[in-house]
């Protein structure tokens, strides 16, 4: 498998590239030119955040920790509403839960080159990544979602080039490694609640370019009275 830094390498010039071609290509904002090379960078590391203590998991955290209180401001505005004190608490509260609660889940939950190294994986953080910035218009948003599938693809193909034993194979010594292009978990499950989440995240995808899906496929609604 490749080291930590060979993935965060091969991401920044991945980056650059992306980046480029949006620019000269797709004719994107450079606002969102950037924001898509950052997507490729982190999308590109992210796998590895099944890695338990590693590094990945703890810039993942960090990552999280800061931005999980720009979103809460943004889908909740009365959170501003209440002057410094509430911002502050929200913003204290935000940390502390994705370090203590999302990130020790992460790593307790997850085997480490598990349900992450999976093609289902890179397709639900693609959605995530179009849902997340539902106020970008849709051409754009396909940008930055394509930038996250991108970065984490990379990802799985590198370390399925690296988990080739060539040498191995020609001196008879070759060594069994776990694969890195999944489609499932290593669970029935686990496979089960990974497509769970790409259709349930899909519908929302397909609901945003065609709102008329609603008709045919509703999603339930609570009863008030």
């Amino acid at each position: 498998m490749a080291e930590q830094q060979t993935h965060f390498s091969v991401s920044l010039v991945l980056s650059a590239l992306y980046a480029l071609v949006g620019v000269v290509i797709f004719d994107i904002a450079p606002e969102l030119v950037v924001l898509g090379a950052v997507i490729v960078t982190v999308a590109g590391i992210l796998p590895n955040v099944d890695a338990g203590n590693g590094q990945s998991a703890r810039e993942f955290g960090g990552l999280l920790a800061a931005v999980s209180p720009l979103l809460a401001f943004e889908y909740f505005p009365v959170l501003l509403g209440g002057g410094i004190a509430r911002i502050v608490l929200v913003v204290v509260c935000s940390y502390l839960f994705t370090r203590i609660v999302i990130v020790r889940a992460i790593q307790k939950f997850t085997v480490h080159r598990g349900v992450m190294h999976s093609i289902p994986a890179a397709i639900i953080t693609a959605q995530l990544t179009y849902l997340l910035f539902w106020d970008v218009f849709w051409y754009d948003r396909i940008f930055l979602a394509s930038a996250a599938f991108t970065g984490f693809f990379a990802h799985l193909m590198i370390d399925a080039y690296t988990n080739l034993d060539l040498m191995g194979k020609a001196m008879g010594n070759e060594t069994k490694k776990p694969a890195v292009l999944k489609l499932g978990g290593p669970t029935m499950g686990g496979t089960l609640a990974l497509y769970g989440c790409v259709a349930f995240l899909g519908y929302f995808v397909a609901l945003d370019f065609d709102p008329s899906i609603e008709r045919y496929l509703p999603f339930p609604k609570s009863q008030t009275q």
